[in-house]
């Protein structure tokens, strides 16, 4: 979320701006063992939803002004990713991986994350 607000003398100014996406992903993760390690890559596509709200207002002492907006947008991206993993012990293993999507509108979604997994 971007916030910003401003002051003057006779009043204040003050917008927003928060988009968020949430990504449900179809993938197929390959791996190739190295010994107790790996390394994988991550292909297949995202559904992506994508919420944007923005709003504005204006007060100074003649009056005010305000306007706000929201949208939302559904696509469909293709997503890669890489990523290694070792095994700790056999039931516990590390992970760290890179993860992007193919470009929305001149933007580029990616992430990185550690996780770890345990097998019982």
């Amino acid at each position: 979320m971007i916030y910003r607000e401003e002051y003057s003398g006779d009043g204040y100014y003050s917008e927003s701006y928060k988009e968020s996406v949430v990504a449900l992903q179809p993938t197929l993760l390959i791996n190739i063992p190295i010994k107790s390690a790996g390394i994988y890559t991550r292909i297949g596509f995202a559904h992506l939803y994508s919420k944007r709200d923005y709003s504005y207002e204006e007060v100074w002492s003649e009056g005010s002004d305000s306007y706000s907006e929201s949208d939302d947008e559904f696509k469909t991206k293709a997503v890669v990713g890489v990523g290694f993993k070792y095994d700790i012990t056999t039931s516990f293993t590390v992970r760290t991986e890179y993860t992007q999507y193919s470009e929305w509108d001149d933007l580029i979604i990616s992430y990185a994350s550690l996780g770890a997994t345990y097998r019982f």
